[in-house]
């Protein structure tokens, strides 16, 4: 074999390598044959020995020849029959999906009513405090961000609260884990109007019994037979399709957590 200088897509140890892997597979070398010395490899080839040592080395950990101390390298006793050839995978077709007309999906945001340029200079001039970037930053959340939804919820909620009153995790799934540790009762938790599986698949988790209620109306009495101490409700989607809590249902709702020491 002469060296092919010409390929450079190869390291030159790779090429020795699979010159002799080739010849070792196909049987042209037997088990128990005896590859040339290094130095001679190295000779015939007019390369250094550290490329021919790295081919061999490299033949020598696939399990292709061994090294005899003291002697050479020699073929290994292999079965390459036995040697799993590369299968073709059958890939199923990808089917460009119709974009829909109106999209209804909740849990994502318009593009067309989101402002790109906007949210890009907010990116740009948060990314020049760089002494904030290099550090953790609240564990409830940034403070200037709690700061701006307190503004948000009392101008278009009608919530009066505080920066400490308000947490920002990562998801409510992994707000709710946080909950749960911090909770230490036993009484079930009620879920209302919209089913949140996976809400309650965190609760169960965590040992607490879960009840499905349904939409709530004005009487709460059935709740005195449940007596929650965690109710779970979302007031602004209490129906698949989009229905809102009743404000007297609201102002019950509250009423009753209040009187019974509930968690809304």
């Amino acid at each position: 074999m002469k060296s092919n200088t010409n390929v450079e897509s190869l390291p030159l140890y790779i090429e020795i390598y699979n010159h002799y892997k080739d010849l070792i597979v196909s049987g042209k070398l037997k088990p128990g044959a005896k590859l040339p010395s290094i130095r001679k490899c190295a000779l015939e080839r007019m390369i250094s020995r550290t490329t021919v040592e790295a081919a061999y080395l490299q033949l020598s950990a696939e399990g292709y020849i061994i090294s005899k101390p003291g002697s050479g390298f020699y073929v290994c006793e292999v079965n390459y029959s036995d040697i799993q050839k590369p299968t073709k995978k059958k890939y199923t077709k990808v089917v460009n999906k119709k974009k829909p007309s109106y999209d209804f999906v909740s849990y994502s945001v318009d593009s067309k009513s989101f402002d790109f340029d906007l949210w890009s200079r907010y990116i740009k001039s948060a990314l020049r405090n760089k002494e904030r970037l290099l550090h953790y930053g609240d564990t409830k959340g940034e403070y200037d961000l709690r700061l701006a939804i307190t503004h948000y919820v009392s101008e278009h909620r009608g919530v009066i609260c505080e920066p400490e009153q308000i947490v920002v995790g990562a998801g409510v799934q992994s707000l709710l884990n946080i909950l749960c540790s911090l909770i230490k009762t036993s009484s079930p938790v009620v879920f209302t109007g919209v089913d949140f599986v996976k809400g309650r698949v965190v609760f169960r988790d965590r040992g607490f019994k879960t009840i499905f209620y349904g939409n709530l109306t004005n009487d709460l009495s059935d709740f005195e037979k449940i007596s929650p101490k965690i109710i779970y409700t979302s007031p602004s989607h209490t129906t698949p399709w989009g229905d809102v809590m009743p404000i007297k249902t609201r102002l019950s709702l509250l009423s009753y957590a209040k009187s019974h020491g509930c968690l809304i």
